[in-house]
């Protein structure tokens, strides 16, 4: 939403609002780490379910 914003202020007025272009960036990032996150746990419960 913040990218979209962002992006949308640059075609309407020409200038990239930093605060809002950061936050869309750290909510990307953010986003990222916890899919991996989840991967990685779901990982490690498959493996101990398996293992009992």
């Amino acid at each position: 939403s913040f990218g979209l914003w962002t992006i949308q202020i640059f075609v309407n007025e020409g200038e990239v609002i930093t605060n809002i272009a950061l936050m869309g960036i750290g909510g990307v990032m953010l986003g990222t780490v916890m899919i991996i996150s989840a991967t990685i746990l779901y990982s490690i419960i498959s493996i101990v379910r398996e293992r009992k």
